[in-house]
């Protein structure tokens, strides 16, 4: 189904005084990433990226094709959203560059998004600290615990699999939500355990919760959450 924006004055300003705007969605940060068009929290089209190394070559292509099918032109947009990792290091500067290209040349803001907290947000609002992790390499994990307010218990960062064990037995009981793929033993029954996606809907309640204090014209400023690995895990 295609996206109208025909209204009787300035679409944008209209948009923006009802607190909706028309968000392109960028996640290439993780094995499967995605692209979206958002009216809101209202997913106009999306699709999927298995990204294999291959975004370079797929990203543009994919925003061109969700534009085409929710009926939008480039310059219809109000606002881009991007994750900005830990995940992928080439797939995280792809993305990014991407969404800064395309707001620098369209004058459009970005919301630069953390990729656990877009993991973790279907699931927040549940009784108790809430952790997520995505697999990462040498026996190690990108990981934090939120509260209910988002607050960070355990800071977000990398870290060695017997570390997240005992900081989650610091904070248990707990929901933890690992990412699909993404291999780790749960360690204990005071904490349940399940498997999660990125799902790019989230997008636009994130955004909505950031304001737009938080976002950066252009993207200018934004940078890519990366973490060295641990100094016990990395090689001599």
């Amino acid at each position: 189904m295609g996206y109208s924006r025909d209204l009787g004055e300035d679409p944008r300003s209209v948009l923006l005084t009802i607190g909706t705007m028309l968000l392109l969605a960028i996640d290439t940060s993780g094995p499967q990433g995605g692209v979206a068009v958002l009216d809101g929290e209202q997913v106009i089209a999306a699709e999927v990226l298995t990204l294999d190394g291959k975004a370079s070559t797929t990203l543009l292509p994919t925003v061109d094709q969700v534009l085409q099918r929710a009926g939008i032109k480039h310059q219809d947009l109000d606002a881009l959203a991007v994750a900005l990792g830990p995940g992928s290091f080439t797939g995280i500067r792809i993305g990014l560059a991407t969404s800064q290209g395309i707001a620098q040349a369209l004058a459009l803001p970005v919301y630069g998004l953390s990729s656990l907290r877009v993991l973790a947000a279907p699931y927040s609002g549940g009784p108790g600290p809430l952790a997520v992790l995505r697999r990462a390499r040498a026996g190690e994990c990108y990981f934090c615990v939120y509260d209910d307010h988002w607050n960070e218990l355990v800071p977000e960062g990398r870290y060695p699999d017997d570390q997240i064990r005992v900081l989650l037995h610091e904070r248990a009981p707990l929901a933890l939500l690992i990412e699909s793929g993404s291999t780790f033993t749960v360690p204990g029954a005071d904490i349940s355990s399940q498997s999660v996606t990125v799902q790019i809907s989230c997008f636009g309640r994130l955004v909505r919760q950031l304001g737009p204090d938080l976002s950066r014209p252009g993207g200018a400023g934004l940078s890519p959450r990366h973490y060295s690995p641990s100094f016990r895990t990395k090689k001599p």
